[in-house]
């Protein structure tokens, strides 16, 4: 749908990006969910902390930590800041890892 929106000069938006992330992840498709963030990415459209997050939520089951990291890298370089949620999602992942400390520092 996103390539036929895209075929027919209709731009999408944060919020257009952000709902077909969430179905992908919402199916199990969390490769794909990444895929889209960085063709968002390269299309200069800014993620926001939610469409982020989305993406996090995803890894961070998993518990892939380089993943994680990697989204966080990328909410840096484009100047996005984590929130509450974000922070939560680093702790599952750190804890599930057996990262207690990195965890725990997530508040500092």
């Amino acid at each position: 749908m996103l390539e036929v929106m895209i075929s027919c000069d209709l731009k999408p938006d944060t919020v257009t990006y952000r709902s077909f992330i969430d179905e992908s992840c919402n199916s199990g498709q969390e490769a794909e969910a990444r895929s889209l963030l960085s063709k968002m990415v390269n299309q200069d459209i800014v993620p926001d902390v939610v469409t982020f997050n989305i993406v996090l939520g995803a890894v961070s089951k998993q518990g892939s930590m380089t993943k994680a990291l990697e989204i966080l890298k990328l909410m840096d370089q484009k100047g996005v800041k984590p929130n509450e949620i974000t922070n939560r999602m680093m702790i599952r992942v750190y804890c599930l890892q057996g990262e207690m400390d990195k965890a725990k520092n997530v508040f500092d």
